[in-house]
């Protein structure tokens, strides 16, 4: 009796265990090396993540590092750079400005534009001239006057008949009409002058000329009537009179100011520049002044007109 009942008990727990392994339950005891191993397992993969996120916030900050490092050797170099291209433009500039107050002071006016203009090329500062101070400009040499020749440019013809002054509305007054009567033909008659402009302290000027007819341009850049920003500096001065549509030779003018005080700045030439001027031949002709202006010494300080030159000078123009 006993045997039978060890035996329904034994078949009962192998009926057990077999629906537990066919319904998926887990078995007691079945899997306790696996489940002391699966926590072993476990730990590792812990570790193993741990480990990967280490390496990976390492490489992240020694990247970061690098790129750190990177930056401020490229600002480094940078700034290296910028200093030694700043230094050896300023000693280029200082050049520039050491041979341009030399120019100005000895009165070769002409190569001081020129050399403004090259200057102004390479700081790329438009129109505005170089930085001239007061104390190293003489007027010794400096006139109040325009170097000014008639012609008829649509043809590229220049007659051999030149006027001192600066436009003021007389470029063509009856007195210059009389004297130029029979020698030059009047019709489309125009023309063209040259002086230099210089500035004594940056700020705004302001142009006059007439609505119509009169071009002026300064370091070869042409500008209008109303206002312009220059600094200290030679500005070569050019003006032009046109005859498209009517004569306005009559009318033409040019006056530049300071706007601040209202004080007009005179348009001059060099001592040099004028005696070349007139002893140069056009066609084989001395070269005639008409206007009988006088050149009057400019005081640069004030940049207004100082002395008349006498007529007993060798600059004073002789009335024809």
């Amino acid at each position: 009796m006993a045997s039978k009942k060890l035996i329904a008990s034994a078949a009962f727990v192998l009926f057990l265990v077999g629906w537990q392994l066919a319904n998926g339950q887990p078995v007691p005891g079945a899997n306790w090396d696996e489940t002391a191993m699966s926590g072993k397992d476990v730990k590792l993969n812990q570790a193993k993540e741990a480990y990967a996120k280490q390496v990976a916030e390492v490489d992240q900050s020694v990247s970061q590092m690098i790129e750190e490092a990177l930056r401020q050797a490229r600002n480094k170099a940078h700034e290296v750079k910028e200093e030694r291209l700043k230094n050896a433009r300023t000693e280029l500039l200082n050049a520039y400005e050491t041979a341009i107050k030399r120019a100005t002071t000895s009165g070769d006016l002409d190569y001081a534009s020129r050399l403004t203009i090259e200057k102004e090329s390479i700081i790329g500062k438009g129109i505005k001239a170089s930085d001239v101070k007061l104390d190293l400009i003489q007027n010794d040499g400096l006139y109040k006057c325009v170097l000014g020749i008639y012609g008829r440019y649509a043809r590229d013809t220049r007659y051999p008949i030149v006027n001192l002054s600066v436009p003021n509305r007389d470029l063509w007054s009856k007195s210059i009409q009389s004297k130029l009567r029979g020698r030059i033909d009047f019709h489309e008659i125009n023309y063209l002058g040259d002086a230099k402009l210089i500035i004594l302290e940056d700020g705004i000027y302001t142009l006059e000329i007439p609505g119509r007819g009169t071009g002026v341009e300064l370091n070869g850049k042409t500008l209008n009537s109303g206002d312009v920003e220059l600094r200290q500096g030679v500005y070569k001065v050019r003006i032009t009179t046109g005859t498209h549509g009517q004569p306005y030779l009559p009318d033409s003018f040019v006056r530049f100011f300071f706007k601040k005080t209202k004080k007009q700045v005179e348009l001059v030439n060099s001592g040099a520049d004028i005696k070349k001027f007139l002893s140069r031949m056009i066609d084989g002709q001395k070269v005639v002044e008409v206007s009988g202006y006088q050149p009057e010494a400019v005081d640069l300080e004030t940049n207004t007109q100082a002395t008349k030159l006498e007529p007993t000078d060798p600059l004073a123009t002789r009335r024809r």
